[in-house]
This record gives structure tokens, sequence and C-alpha cells, in this order.
């Protein structure tokens, strides 16, 4: 007991991961309402899983490592792994949540599926020139403005003309 390890209140019973879902979205509009590509992958993945019954009706302390298999065995059919491990990334971060907020004892471990294909390309000083002739207008410009300042796509395009200061 002095380690309070041993709970000698009783705990009221873990919801079901549906209803839950509805307090971890509030969570993650309110901290992330300034990133609203965050807020729609995490709303998209969290839907995904509700669309799943057994899972969607599971109390979050029944969600095993069994339940989250059997679940990744059925998404698998249909997605890629990285679809796949995107919904799973958002189960844990969910259930993390859940722990932090003393819901439940213990997140199962979820791992994650191999295979995903990872799109990374690093354009060279050498290649820069190759590929800038290669670009007609408008992209031209865009993507000078990417290699110079290191702005991601999404980024470079919703600047706007009132956003920054045009120097000569």
């Amino acid at each position: 007991m002095a380690k309070g390890t041993v709970d000698l209140l009783e705990r009221l019973p873990a919801p079901k991961l549906s209803v839950f879902s509805q307090r971890f979205m509030t969570y993650i509009e309110t901290r992330c309402a300034a990133k609203p590509n965050t807020v729609d992958f995490y709303s998209k993945n969290m839907d995904l899983l509700l669309k799943n019954a057994a899972i969607a009706d599971a109390r979050l302390d029944r969600i095993d490592e069994a339940l989250i298999e059997r679940f990744v065995q059925e998404r698998r059919k249909f997605v890629a792994p990285g679809t796949v491990n995107r919904t799973l990334a958002t189960l844990r971060r969910a259930l993390r949540m859940a722990q932090e907020w003393r819901l439940i004892d213990r997140v199962p471990r979820i791992r994650l599926l191999p295979g995903e294909h990872n799109r990374e390309f690093v354009l060279s000083h050498e290649l820069e020139p190759v590929y800038l002739a290669a670009t007609p207008q408008p992209l031209h410009d865009v993507a000078l403005l990417i290699l110079d300042t290191g702005l991601r796509v999404g980024e470079a395009l919703n600047l706007r003309g009132q956003t920054f200061a045009w120097s000569r």
C-alpha cells in the first residue's frame, strides 16, 4: 500500500473504445488545434477503428494483444501495411492516454507490420539544377522556394502574399 500499487478505492469499469473515443478526440482537437492535418489524421483513423465492432465494443481494459492481432489480420485483407500501422498508432496513442488518465492499468504491446514503403528521397546539390531545369512554371518557383527554405509541400502551397514581406 505504501508504494501505491494497491487501490483501496473501487474503480469504475473502463469505458468501451466507442465511448472513450469521444474524450480522446476532444483531447486531440484541443491539443492539436493549430495542426488540422493531425486532427484529421486521428479522426479518420479512429473512425476506422470504430468500424470494427470487436474493437469498438471492447472495454479499454479488455483490448489485448489477441484482439489487436485479430483486427490486424482482418484489416490487412483490404489495405497495405502502412495503412494498418497508422490505425494501430492511433489505437496506441488512445490507450496510452487512457492509462495516463488512470482508466486502465496496462497498455497492450502493439506491434506494427513490416513492409511499409518509405518514400524518402533527398535531392542532391548536383541534381538540383537538372530538377529545376525540367520543372515547368509555376512549379519551378514553388520547387525553388521549397529547396531554399526547407518548407514542406503543404506549407509552401498554403503561403499567401500577405504571409511574408517581399524584399528586393
